[in-house]
């Protein structure tokens, strides 16, 4: 989960005009998504005989406290800030683990997080805020980060020009944030503007299409428009020096739309360059003009 593919993409390919990165939107055009800090929390106790606890200082026991804490007044405090379009941070203990067996006082108690983030905060002021909560309260522990780089929030300015276009060509007069992290905030630290947008769906093995897993629960997506969304654009945009960049699967793949023709590096079956647009879902390659084909290992659905 560390999108160490866009992150490399950034730093040694040239900036674009625009990116788009593939994600389940149901269409629709996403500027802005949450941040996202990992961090792991520990307790620290004694050990002693479950006989003889009074020997001991129980770490899960002080780190029931700090789990309190952050599950009320900190997630209180939270849901006093709000994003136009993200809605309040929010925090989440995911997991816990500590102790060995029943009669030893644990010596040693961590907890996992997850916060995410809004545009305007970090990491930094993540760790600030709850050492003071936790200090408020007379609780301690020690901070650890779970994460090998850092997951910002996106928020890409929805008047610039190519995104207009592309909520035009989408059929959107706004756009849209999402809770999630993706791939979209790295390229756009990496001077690329950049967008989120695509279906919501799955192909099943027996080749149906359907949204994400069926236990989900959710309503299936067409992908026809998507297709033809990405189409138009890149169609309405050809006499412009602009580089139409998508990610899905295997991190982002470019469309380019200013070479004679249009091609794009294909995640599937990494080869260099192929012409045309991918259907990232089922491996089908939709070619603008040219016949279409489908990339290795992939057995698509019929159209």
């Amino acid at each position: 989960n560390g999108q160490l593919g866009s992150r490399h993409y950034a730093r040694h390919r040239e900036r674009g005009d625009l990116a788009i990165v593939g994600e389940p939107t149901r269409l629709e055009v996403i500027t802005a998504h949450k941040g996202d800090v990992w961090l792991q929390l520990k307790t620290t106790g004694r050990s002693a005989h479950g006989a003889t606890p009074h020997l001991g200082r129980n770490a899960i026991h002080a780190m029931s406290r700090v789990v309190e804490a952050l599950e009320t007044d900190y997630r209180v405090q939270l849901n006093l800030r709000s994003h136009p379009l993200l809605g309040a941070p929010t925090i989440n203990v995911g997991a816990i683990r500590g102790g060995t067996q029943p009669n030893i006082v644990p010596n040693e108690c961590v907890i996992s997080i997850d916060r995410r983030t809004l545009p305007g905060e970090t990491e930094t002021g993540v760790r600030r805020e709850i050492a003071a909560l936790l200090r408020q309260r007379g609780l301690k522990a020690s901070f650890d980060n779970l994460r090998l780089s850092p997951c910002h929030p996106l928020e890409t300015d929805p008047e610039l020009p190519l995104v207009q276009e592309f909520c035009r060509a989408a059929g959107r007069k706004r756009t849209r944030g999402v809770h999630y992290f993706c791939d979209a905030a790295p390229l756009a630290e990496g001077g690329t503007p950049s967008i989120v947008f695509g279906p919501r769906l799955t192909i099943s093995p027996s080749g149906a299409i359907r949204t994400s897993t069926p236990s989900m629960g959710l309503p299936t997506v067409p992908i026809r428009k998507w297709d033809g969304v990405l189409t138009e654009l890149t169609g309405e945009v050809s006499d412009v020096r602009a580089a139409v960049q998508a990610a899905a699967l295997r991190g982002p793949q470019a469309i380019s739309t200013h070479q004679p023709t249009p091609t794009f590096d294909c995640g599937l079956c990494h080869k260099d360059k192929h012409a045309g647009e991918i259907d990232f879902y089922s491996g089908r390659v939709k070619a603008l003009g040219l016949p279409e084909v489908v990339a290795p290992g992939r057995n698509a659905p019929e159209p």
